[in-house]
């Protein structure tokens, strides 16, 4: 585990500013000081359509989609962000913080391996027992895996970095479920936390989840951009290029409902993928979420 810790991580930005680590450690101590509460090598998974997936292997560019945070629907996630200004009772001034919600993009993924809320969420089946061939017109979707030190230096390592400075740009963090006072009590010990460039507390703010959403175990992925940046996309969402794009996934499950044809329709592509970049076939497999019992009439000891 990572935990985070405010202070050991302006050591590192003082370190890496000055050059006092070997440059062989940069990255590693980049990833280390914007991870928070996460082992960097541990699984975590992330819930999609297979079309967005097929759509980032086959563009040329391979570019993986993050969305604005303002677009969550929880009126308690980072609540804070939606307010134009706050009051500092010790120094007596008001801060404008109106623009803060515009300055991070998110990605959302999961330590559970395999859910079935997750699969029931994504998909608009009633009834489980019911192939792809239902009101959904056969949408496919997909669990995916990689390891929060894949998505990060797939964030760090694009041609087309956002800024020079890394460690100010990119985290990962895991999800901290509170009671509603809790968040909205959520210590600040110094107004300036909250416009500060570095962007500690507001990544703070994006980790923290009312308790009904405890079971998602959720982990995010967050990037931080500045105010000219926002100027110049307004959009919504925002298209990271990744470099060693084929490396970033390494299993690929199919939902529940998948028919045989669309099962081996994504194994063909995955084999040309593979074929084309010559690499490993992704591993990939249908959900086992609703298999028949292997012994149809069991054996009783009665």
């Amino acid at each position: 585990m990572n935990p985070f810790d405010i202070s050991k991580r302006d050591q590192c930005i003082i370190e890496l500013d000055e050059q006092l680590v070997p440059s062989e450690s940069i990255r590693e101590i980049e990833m280390l000081a914007n991870s928070i509460n996460v082992d960097l090598d541990k699984p975590i998974y992330r819930y999609m359509k297979w079309e967005h997936l097929q759509e980032f292997y086959t563009n040329k560019r391979h570019e993986w989609v993050l969305v604005h945070s303002c677009m969550w629907q929880d009126k308690y996630e980072h609540f804070i962000f939606k307010c134009e200004k706050f009051h500092s009772i010790k120094m007596n001034i008001d801060i404008e913080i109106s623009h803060l919600a515009k300055n991070f993009y998110a990605q959302c993924w999961t330590f559970i391996e395999e859910s079935s809320m997750q699969w029931q969420v994504c998909k608009a089946h009633s009834n489980s027992c019911h192939d792809n061939m239902g009101d959904d017109n056969g949408i496919i979707w997909v669990k995916i895996r990689t390891t929060p030190r894949r998505l990060l230096e797939a964030m760090f390592d694009s041609s087309e970095n956002l800024v020079c400075n890394n460690l100010m740009t990119y985290f990962i963090g895991k999800v901290e479920y509170l009671d509603n006072d809790s968040i909205e009590n959520f210590s600040i010990t110094n107004p300036y936390q909250l416009i500060d460039q570095k962007g500690l507390q507001q990544v703070l703010f994006l980790l923290q989840k009312r308790k009904p959403y405890e079971q998602e175990h959720e982990v995010r992925l967050i990037m931080q951009v500045d105010s000219d940046f926002c100027n110049r996309h307004p959009d919504n969402i925002i298209r990271r290029k990744v470099d060693d794009w084929y490396e970033l996934v390494d299993e690929i499950v199919l939902d529940p409902w998948v028919t045989a044809e669309q099962e081996r329709n994504v194994k063909d592509f995955l084999g040309n993928l593979s074929l084309q970049e010559n690499k490993p076939v992704i591993d990939c497999w249908k959900s086992h979420l609703n298999s028949q019992p292997r012994y149809i009439v069991p054996t009783l000891d009665i």
